[in-house]
């Protein structure tokens, strides 16, 4: 089994959490096939997504034949939290852990995630590809995500 850890770090100002929402989170996620290295755009799975797994009794959230090579490959979101407080955001942190196999993750389309603001406030679908910036009336102030970097790190 290769696992991967899911990493990242980001600047916030007026933030308390950045959330995925739970299992039913929808993961955008390049690949490159262990076998004969093709570049696999974007695929996507849920974490409540289960899939039986080729000539085994396992299952796996997500499962493909590679178009090249004809190789399966399965994916697995092993854990991860649905919520990161915003403490822990300044270093790198984890936030999944996939088994793949059959392929390497290689990086992460972080859409979809929320944000939560210190006093309850919640900004549904936030897209972190950029500055993000909004404004949080309750509090009467700015609300920021910026710098926001992930990827993937090969662990046992």
């Amino acid at each position: 089994m290769v696992y991967y850890k899911l990493l990242f770090s980001c600047e916030t100002k007026n933030v308390d959490a950045i959330s995925t929402g739970g299992a039913n989170y929808e993961w955008h996620i390049s690949l490159v096939c262990s076998s004969c290295q093709t570049e696999i755009n974007e695929i996507y799975f849920r974490g409540d997504d289960q899939v039986d797994v080729v000539n085994s009794r396992g299952q796996c959230n997500f499962q493909m034949k590679c178009k090249t090579c004809a190789k399966m490959i399965n994916i697995s979101l092993e854990k991860f939290p649905d919520t990161v407080n915003v403490q822990e955001i300044s270093k790198d942190i984890q936030i999944a852990l996939f088994d793949c196999r059959g392929a390497e993750p290689k990086t992460w389309n972080f859409q979809g995630l929320t944000v939560i603001t210190p006093n309850g406030t919640v900004f549904n679908d936030a897209d972190l590809t950029d500055t993000w910036v909004e404004y949080d009336e309750k509090a009467a102030e700015e609300v920021l995500v910026d710098k926001f970097k992930a990827y993937f790190q090969k662990t046992k």
